[in-house]
């Protein structure tokens, strides 16, 4: 498994740090990173200050994307690039997005495990609709969504979700 690391990151940018620059702060200023292995099959991101998360369509071997804890500006949210979402559907098997602001879920039909703690989902509607599409999802974590405060709301996914079982937090 390629380990996503800071020195990774800087040889594969176009940036080079200047001589008073360390690596942590020439790394503030990129924008994109090109990777040419096409088999990275885990991204763990988190704790960053990315806003969308977008050219990940070459990685048909990812399975785990972890984006938790986006530094954002007040008010904002984590965005997802459609064209992403849609090439990840197939592979992506774990997906962390906690604590983004995020008020909606895409469907990702190969998605088992869904960690998304702390964010803004406030309908029961709308994440009945998600459960019954996502047929393969064991584990989904919502602590700390308002939906959380809804009378019943785990029963209500439980019985709509055909694999889910007991694994509601």
């Amino acid at each position: 498994m390629v380990r996503l690391t800071l020195d990774l990151i800087a040889r594969n940018s176009n940036l080079k740090p200047r001589k008073e620059e360390t690596i942590s702060q020439c790394l503030k200023k990129i924008t994109h990173i090109n990777f040419s292995d096409k088999n990275i099959d885990a991204i763990y991101l988190g704790g960053n200050y990315i806003a969308v998360i977008e050219g990940l369509e070459g990685l048909g071997e990812l399975r785990e994307l972890h984006v938790e804890n986006q530094r954002l500006p007040l008010g904002e949210k984590l965005l997802f690039d459609p064209r992403t979402l849609h090439s990840l559907a197939k592979s992506l098997s774990i997906l962390n997005i906690s604590n983004n602001n995020i008020d909606d879920l895409e469907i990702l039909e190969n998605l088992n495990q869904l960690i998304a703690v702390d964010n803004q989902l406030l309908h029961v509607k709308d994440l009945e609709f998600l459960l019954n599409k996502l047929m393969k999802l064991w584990k989904i974590d919502l602590n700390g969504n308002p939906v959380c405060l809804k009378p019943k709301y785990r029963d209500r996914l439980i019985l709509v979700s055909k694999s889910l079982g007991t694994y509601l937090y």
